[in-house]
């Protein structure tokens, strides 16, 4: 079966096996998935990814946010269509607002976010759009 980008459900992140760059960044995050838009790529049944969008009031920006586990080539598409579209809405809603993304050092991490239009900071590995 085709894997499927669908809204986040409460708890998609506990069905999920993340890698272990990811399941670090995570528990950093106390465990808990932020609020704000978010969704989950599934696939027989199974969480391959969920991503999202979270507000930073005191910068009033949003950032985005992705924990994954073993994806394939056409899982990363999925999930750039999905985020680009992601990015698109966040700027008709708030057109003046940054959006910032910050690489986990990884191969490729640093490629797919310029791909979707991110410029880098001065600060390493983190960009925004």
């Amino acid at each position: 079966m085709k894997a499927e980008i669908r809204i986040y459900r409460a708890g998609d992140e506990a069905r999920m096996a993340m890698r272990p760059d990811m399941a670090a960044q995570f528990a950093e995050m106390a465990a808990r998935v932020h609020d704000g838009p978010k969704w989950t790529l599934v696939q027989d049944g199974e969480v391959l990814a969920i991503g999202g969008a979270a507000y930073d009031e005191e910068d009033t920006s949003h950032d985005l946010w992705l924990l994954a586990g073993g994806l394939r080539p056409r899982h990363w598409w999925q999930i750039f269509q999905r985020t680009r579209g992601l990015i698109d809405e966040l700027k008709i809603a708030a057109p003046h607002e940054r959006i910032w993304v910050q690489a986990i050092p990884c191969p490729g991490a640093a490629e797919f976010i310029e791909r979707l239009g991110f410029r880098a900071s001065v600060e390493k590995g983190v960009y925004y759009a």
